[in-house]
């Protein structure tokens, strides 16, 4: 008979499994507190650690940021420098289409060998080889009549409008 037979054996076996326990549950009872404010502590440390590395992430992401933040206002600071000598130009040709404004409408151009005053954009007064600005008013009291080509003031763009 071998000793895996021995009923003697099994029932030691138990009890020795049952002394086991016994001793393992005292163990846990005992020492649990300790061992649960262990675990709790562990938890807490690695928690801080994730904490710690989590804050540092964001903290260079910051400075990432605060960098893009002060080249985009750079940025916007010469893109306003820019966008106010646009408006300064802007300002400029609008004297100048003022300028043309008043000469389409006011300044009739005498050619020499026309009974006509011209506009600037006719096509007689571009192919003449001299020429004498006058006020249209001038250049009707002395005889002249407008062109029929360009004479018509509902040929004349509104550059006024165009503002």
């Amino acid at each position: 008979m071998g000793i895996y037979d021995d009923p003697e054996f099994f029932r030691h076996k138990r009890y020795c499994q049952k002394q086991n326990l016994k001793g393992i549950w005292a163990f846990i009872r005992r020492y649990s507190p300790i061992i649960f404010g262990l675990l709790l502590l562990a938890e807490s440390v690695f928690g801080n650690i994730r904490q710690a590395e989590e804050i540092k992430t964001l903290k260079s992401e910051n400075a990432t940021l605060a960098a893009s933040l002060e080249e985009s206002a750079a940025e916007e600071g010469r893109l306003q420098e820019r966008l106010q000598s646009v408006w300064d130009r802007c300002d400029a040709m609008q004297s100048s289409v003022d300028a043309a404004d008043f000469f389409r409408r006011n300044v009739g151009l005498l050619v020499d060998g026309s009974s006509y005053y011209h506009r600037y954009g006719c096509a007689v007064f571009q192919n003449a080889s001299s020429f004498t600005p006058l006020a249209i008013e001038v250049c009707e009291r002395r005889g002249y009549t407008e062109c029929p080509l360009c004479g018509s003031s509902a040929k004349i763009p509104d550059l006024a409008s165009a503002k």
